[in-house]
C-alpha cells in the first residue's frame, strides 16, 4: 500500500508541476443577442477586441454573429477564472483568440500568442462553452 501512495503522491506533484489553473465558462446564445441587439457597438467595444469586431462587421445573419460572441465571451470568462483574479487590471478586450492553419485555437492576451496555454471552444444551438488550460511553466 505503501508504494502506491507512494506512486500517486509522485504522480500529483507531477501533475501539479504541469498543470497550473483550468477555467471553464458557458454562455447562453441568446443572452449575447440580447445584448448586441440591445447595445450594439457600445457592448462590441467594451467587451471584444477589434480583431474579434472587425470579424463580427464581416457576419451577415445575427444568429451567427451571437453565436462567435458567446464563444468568444465564454474564452475570455474561462480565462478570467483560470487565472483567478491575479490579473485584476487586465481588460475583456486584451483577451482574444486567433487559430492556426488547422483551425486550433489559442488564446492572445495584449496582442500576443499564449502557447503555453491551451483552449477548447465549442458551442452548440443555446450556449458556447470555453475551457482554458494554462501549463505549469510560463505561468
Amino acid at each position: 500500500m505503501r508504494g502506491v501512495l507512494s506512486c500517486y503522491l509522485h504522480d500529483m506533484i507531477l501533475l501539479s508541476l504541469v498543470m497550473k489553473m483550468i477555467g471553464i465558462d458557458i454562455v447562453e446564445v441568446d443572452r449575447m443577442e440580447t445584448l448586441f441587439r440591445r447595445y450594439g457597438n457600445r457592448f462590441l467595444r467594451r467587451v471584444f477586441a477589434d480583431n474579434e469586431v472587425h470579424y463580427v462587421r464581416s457576419i451577415k445573419r445575427d444568429r451567427l454573429v451571437a453565436k462567435y460572441l458567446a464563444k468568444q465571451f465564454a474564452v475570455k470568462e474561462a480565462y478570467i477564472k483560470a487565472v483567478g483574479g491575479m490579473y485584476n487590471n487586465l481588460s475583456m478586450r486584451s483577451i482574444s483568440t486567433t487559430h492556426d492553419k488547422l483551425g486550433k485555437p489559442f488564446l492572445v492576451i495584449n496582442g500576443v500568442m499564449q502557447k503555453h496555454i491551451s483552449i477548447s471552444i465549442s458551442d452548440e444551438r443555446c450556449y458556447a462553452v470555453a475551457l482554458v488550460l494554462i501549463n505549469g511553466q510560463n505561468t
